[in-house]
């Protein structure tokens, strides 16, 4: 795991050697990768990926970015 903090925001990396699996062979029913990482993030104005490939492991990348001040969107 690896995290970096800029101005820009904050950016979180997990990495494992594991297994890996085919993202796109993960049925619908099975949610826990699109709602709890990427749904969640996308919830709050972040952004989630998941790199997987079966035998080479898994990525995962958690963007947020920093906070306007003033609360005033644009």
């Amino acid at each position: 795991m690896f995290a970096e903090i800029d101005a820009g925001g904050v950016a979180v990396y997990v990495r494992d050697e594991g297994a890996g699996f085919d993202l796109d062979a993960v049925p619908d029913e099975r949610r826990g990768v699109r709602d709890a990482i990427v749904g969640r993030m996308a919830a709050i104005g972040g952004q989630a990926t998941v790199e997987s490939e079966l035998g080479e492991g898994t990525e995962v990348v958690l963007r947020l970015p920093a906070a306007r001040r003033g609360g005033a969107p644009g």
